[in-house]
């Protein structure tokens, strides 16, 4: 029976897969960007440039998706640049700085049209992403996972190399111990406190004791400096509709900037305020009504 379902299983991927070739080779603007290489070697820097992937898709005439390796990344890169360059129109106008997060493609061409005419700062779920992405020229990275000691090496090793890394923490605890590390290692760290505003997987409630506690144990800490305040509305992929989405939105934005206010109003220096998952950032960056 096993093996029965597992042959099945089979011959229903390869019937998907040729559903798949044969919808996109009738589209000729898609290009493969980021091929399986890059997932498995990230660890050690390598992240492909122009030139390799010239010289990995030469002669290539048609797209073959039966002769890649997965995971690969396929673009429309017309629809990618129309997407990258909105976003970026949108930030401008209202005033604000863009830290695309690279997470999802894990490539450093979508990278760099992600951040064509900003200021070339991105945001990292690991810090493999750091290493491979710093590796590329990516000097001004946010790890957006709160920082726990097992992670303490790996930062002072990016942070030596040049790479302006800043870091989050949603615990009381961290602060003294990052700054241990840093005076240890005589570095200074930037550090965000990590803000709940309703996906309720990690941060602090922005209305909490601890969303003023953590930020003045960063503020005091010699080694430390406050970069602001980071949250992530995460919950805001379950919404269905386009009203729903902006109620997730206003609320995020309302507490972040209340949050922000309240904090310059008791003697903090808050030079940033991070808002937007990647789904509806567009959204996120709109001013304050």
């Amino acid at each position: 029976m096993r093996r029965l379902v597992a042959a099945l299983d089979r011959e229903l991927q390869l019937k998907t897969k040729r559903r798949q070739v044969a919808a996109l080779q009738s589209q000729p603007s898609l290009e493969v960007l980021c091929p399986v290489e890059i997932w498995f070697h990230l660890a050690s820097g390598f992240i492909p440039d122009t030139n390799w992937l010239r010289a990995y898709y030469e002669g290539r005439k048609t797209l073959d998706l039966t002769s890649l390796k997965t995971p690969s990344l396929v673009l429309d890169l017309a629809i990618l640049e129309r997407n990258a360059k909105r976003i970026g129109a949108i930030a401008q106008a209202n005033g604000v700085s863009l830290r695309p997060h690279v997470k999802t493609h894990k490539c450093v061409e979508v990278a760099r049209i992600q951040t064509r005419g900003h200021s070339g700062a991105i945001t990292v779920s690991t810090l493999a992403e750091a290493r491979a992405f710093a590796a590329q020229g990516f000097d001004d990275v946010t790890y957006a996972v709160p920082i726990e000691p097992g992670k303490f090496n790996e930062v002072v090793e990016l942070i030596r190399k040049g790479t302006k890394l800043s870091l989050i923490t949603d615990t009381a605890e961290l602060p003294e111990l990052l700054d241990k590390l840093a005076r240890d290692e005589g570095i200074q760290l930037d550090v965000f406190l990590k803000v709940d505003c309703g996906y309720h997987r990690c941060g602090v409630e922005p209305n909490s004791r601890e969303a003023f506690d953590i930020p003045r144990l960063i503020t005091e800490a010699k080694n430390l400096r406050f970069a602001g305040i980071l949250t992530h509305a995460g919950h805001s992929y379950n919404c269905k509709s386009k009203a729903e989405l902006l109620d997730v939105t206003r609320h995020e934005r309302d507490s972040m900037l209340q949050l922000a206010a309240g904090l310059r109003d008791a003697g903090f220096e808050v030079p940033t305020v991070s808002i937007g998952p990647r789904r509806r950032s567009h959204i996120s960056i709109i001013a304050p009504e």
